[in-house]
């Protein structure tokens, strides 16, 4: 089976919406696929949360959607117009996981597991906010870092 076929079983992921991978899992799945992968192998791996703006941006930048989209170990579906999207397209999206939700979820896994957390993404400052409060809320979160940044700040080399 193609794995850009339809996703027609409910357990099956991922789908794509515009050409952008996103994996049907809800955020308790997501968090057992992290717990799993992690307890087999020891190495970084990055989460990205595609909604609809993200893939009508990776519609335009094939290096973007390559190279961070397509290479991150889950793609959570952010944003209920991805689920519109995938039934005008003809599947099924039953989760829908804000990036929001899944921060706290993360955050309170890693805080329990002593995982490391690098927080990457937004304007100037934010990111080290948000490393301030995840710390305060989640006693024993080991936040090893945080950089600021938007997508079109970055140059994707071939």
């Amino acid at each position: 089976m193609n794995e850009k076929q339809k996703n027609t079983d409910a357990n099956q992921y991922p789908l794509y919406i515009l050409g952008t991978r996103v994996d049907d899992v809800s955020i308790e799945e997501a968090i057992e696929k992290i717990n799993f992968q992690f307890s087999i192998f020891n190495f970084q791996k990055f989460i990205v949360t595609p909604n609809p703006e993200i893939c009508l941006y990776a519609l335009k930048d094939e290096h973007y959607r390559r190279d961070i989209l397509d290479k991150a170990f889950l793609g959570l579906p952010d944003g209920f117009g991805l689920k519109i999207a995938a039934l005008i397209f003809g599947e099924k999206l039953r989760n829908r996981v804000t990036g929001v939700d899944f921060t706290e979820a993360l955050m309170e896994y890693a805080a329990q597991n002593s995982a490391r957390v690098f927080l990457f993404g937004g304007e100037e400052g934010v990111a080290e906010k948000c490393k301030e409060v995840l710390e305060n809320k989640y006693k024993g979160l080991q936040i090893v870092g945080v950089m600021s940044g938007k997508i079109s700040n970055f140059q994707f080399s071939n």
